[in-house]
């Protein structure tokens, strides 16, 4: 063989070592520098998920505060509801001279027990379920339309008009209202059940 081809070959061989040396140097390098773009890159996205969740979380958060802040104010004035409610009944039959006066303050505090409700309701509507809402809007819907009634209990109590108060009309309002009162508080039972299963 002609010294030139050797000279070739040897020249290629010793150009394919430092070839082969130099390619598992830089596939070291690019090895490196690719686990560390994939190791950045899942970083970033495990921080702005880790984010993400952070954010949900805490709205979420809040809107159950908010939710459960709305069932803590309802409570009082359903509890101070439903003795009045009771009561407007035995002041009506009552021969006691107090019954009139009562029957008149139980019915000034049954329109501000009623407006406190509304107030409550319309105040933490955006963080009710709307099943909620609407047991409490049916609620209301009840008391207001019988708050007439009640006034005019309370005239004809104080001889200011004439008639006699109809008791069975004071049961039928008096059941209504429970009966309202008593889907409410089913709906926010069931609320309560579906949060504390989750």
């Amino acid at each position: 063989m002609p010294e030139w081809i050797k000279e070739i070959i040897i020249a290629i061989g010793g150009g394919a070592t430092v070839a082969v040396g130099l390619l598992a140097v830089f596939k070291s390098l690019f090895v490196k520098f690719v686990e560390s773009t994939i190791d950045a890159s899942f970083e970033k996205s495990t921080i702005k998920l880790t984010n993400k969740l952070e954010r949900s979380t805490k709205a979420y958060e809040i809107l159950l505060r908010k939710e459960l802040d709305c069932f803590e104010q309802m409570d009082p004035h359903i509890a101070a509801l439903v003795p009045i409610v009771q009561d407007f009944e035995f002041w009506a039959t009552s021969s006691d001279k107090s019954a009139e006066e009562n029957f008149k303050d139980g019915l000034l505090e049954y329109i501000r027990i009623t407006k406190d409700i509304k107030s409550t309701v319309l105040l933490y509507q955006p963080y009710i379920p709307n099943a909620i809402f609407d047991a409490v809007s049916s609620l209301l819907k009840v008391m207001q339309e019988n708050v007439q009634y009640y006034y005019d209990s309370v005239k004809i109590l104080h001889g200011e008009k004439d008639g006699k108060i109809d008791v069975a009309k004071l049961k039928e309002i008096r059941e209504s209202i429970i009966s309202a009162i008593i889907v409410m508080e089913i709906e926010i039972k069931t609320r309560l059940t579906e949060l504390t299963n989750n």
